[in-house]
């Protein structure tokens, strides 16, 4: 590979970038110092569609059920993590907790669904986020 002048895409979310570029950089800069390397954001895109087309060479990021038709593997796990004012007084912070508290969906693509449809369903939570929706336009 110390040779190798490949053009490698991948699409991958900045929380994935920021974790995985800097070990990938020096990984390249030691094993591929002639590959160049395209990192291109996952919002809005199809990536099965990029996939498919070979518009993107891998995509990494939270997939809750990958296509059959493609390879995948983990590469970490991390804990979602909760974070609230010091002033704040929660007691032990259950399911049922967090469904009293109001929830905002960060989503770099625009569309909030998909936070519904993932990490939010995944953790029961989903009805809370569509009580928020229903109040605030």
């Amino acid at each position: 590979m110390h040779t190798s002048t490949k053009l490698f895409t991948f699409a991958a979310n900045d929380f994935t970038n920021l974790v995985l570029g800097p070990p990938l950089l020096q990984l390249l800069g030691n094993e591929g110092p002639y590959v160049d390397l395209v990192i291109k954001p996952v919002t809005r895109i199809d990536l099965a569609e990029q996939l498919d087309l070979g518009r993107i060479d891998v995509a990494i990021g939270v997939f809750s059920s990958p296509p059959s038709r493609f390879r995948s593997a983990l590469l970490f796990e991390y804990d979602d993590v909760l974070i609230v004012s010091a002033k704040s007084r929660f007691g032990r912070l259950d399911k049922a907790t967090l469904k009293q508290l109001s929830l905002v969906v960060v989503s770099f693509g625009g569309e909030q669904e998909g936070a519904v449809e993932g990490f939010i369903s995944e953790r029961g939570l989903a009805l809370a986020l569509r009580d928020v929706r229903s109040c605030c336009p």
